[in-house]
């Protein structure tokens, strides 16, 4: 009895996981192992329990990053002093295909493709994402500005960029008739970040 009651509990706990894990599987063309590094990280911010992954690039360019997850997520890729941003869900399976020779030179991805539940957000993170961070990182930094600044001054200014952000993310919705939602919060909740942070 003892036993059937372990098999049950087993095969419950397993299907759970099943129902939660999530795939991401990337190919990087033009990858050269020789020259390229090969490995990435995988990283999945979680203020309680942040989660790291080192994965190894195989010779054609490819990884797989399986992950348990309960609820959706942001996860970042780390290649090189690249980031990758994509927002998976539980049980996702997302493929995603682009040029690394396109990705080491240039400040925003393009000639990717990728598919899965959150195609159409990942799509915008992928070729818009690398905007709204050179907007955040142009931002005043609390570290480099003036010691004489009173707080509450700097506090004001650091308000008015990110609303000035925020602005700026309307226009580039409005321009490219962007309505998706997912992509909406997730820009929004990085301006908005970096400012409290800050």
């Amino acid at each position: 009895m003892r036993y059937l009651l372990v098999l049950v509990l087993s095969l419950l706990f397993n299907c759970g996981i099943c129902q939660t894990a999530t795939e991401i599987n990337v190919r990087f063309n033009g990858f050269d192992k020789l020259k390229d590094k090969g490995f990435v990280e995988v990283f999945v911010p979680d203020v309680v329990d942040p989660f790291r992954q080192q994965l190894v690039i195989n010779q054609n360019g490819e990884f797989i990053s399986n992950l348990n997850i309960t609820e959706t997520r942001e996860v970042l890729i780390n290649y090189d002093d690249r980031r990758i941003t994509l927002i998976v869900t539980p049980g996702d399976r997302i493929t995603l295909s682009l040029s690394l020779p396109a990705l080491l030179k240039a400040r925003t991805i393009t000639n990717f493709k990728i598919s899965g539940t959150n195609s159409v957000t990942n799509n915008l993170i992928l070729s818009k994402g690398n905007l709204i961070n050179d907007w955040i990182q142009s931002s005043s930094n609390a570290y480099a500005a003036p010691k004489t600044m009173d707080g509450m001054a700097y506090k004001e200014k650091r308000i008015n960029e990110m609303n000035d952000q925020l602005k700026s993310l309307d226009k580039l919705l409005g321009d490219n008739k962007i309505t998706d939602v997912m992509f909406i919060s997730w820009a929004k909740s990085k301006i908005r970040n970096a400012s409290a942070i800050d």
